[in-house]
């Protein structure tokens, strides 16, 4: 998937986003192979435009092979080079952060960490229902003056 940030987009008009695409096409074309390149697909309706690129992954013995053609390796010096490419092309783009401190959750630990999310989000709405209750005893116990105005509070 191909992008940038929504900010990006809203200094682009339509040719120029368009072209920014076909860009980023010909990087990979230049790369890979015009003739390798099956699909790119440039969706504009959502709120940041973005490119999906399928491209059969021949290694360099032309053999099919994902994991040689986009491995770990190869993925990040396509982090390092396409934003250059793009940058050469005319177009202000800049490499994200890298962030090699950052940890991947598992599957069970993203799973984990979306329930305690809900829980605390259950919480939440739970305590502001209460101080909303709370809220409205008082109010009636003193006649629907607020505490502090009273001349005398019980």
């Amino acid at each position: 998937m191909i992008t940038s940030d929504k900010d990006f987009f809203e200094q682009l008009d339509g040719a120029e986003t368009r072209k920014y695409f076909e860009t980023a096409k010909q990087y990979f074309a230049d790369n890979y192979g015009d003739e390798n390149i099956r699909y790119a697909v440039v969706h504009m309706d959502e709120k940041t435009p973005h490119m999906h690129m399928g491209i059969v992954p021949f290694d360099d013995d032309k053999k099919l092979s994902a994991k040689r053609t986009f491995n770990r390796e190869a993925l990040q010096h396509i982090q390092e080079e396409l934003p250059q490419y793009l940058k050469e092309n005319g177009f202000d783009v800049q490499r994200g952060n890298k962030n090699k401190e950052r940890k991947n959750l598992s599957v069970p630990e993203y799973k984990a960490m979306r329930e305690e999310l809900k829980k605390i989000e259950t919480e939440k709405q739970e305590t502001q229902v209460k101080l909303a209750d709370t809220k409205n005893s008082l109010m009636k116990s003193n006649h629907g003056i607020p505490r502090k105005l009273l001349v005398n509070p019980p």
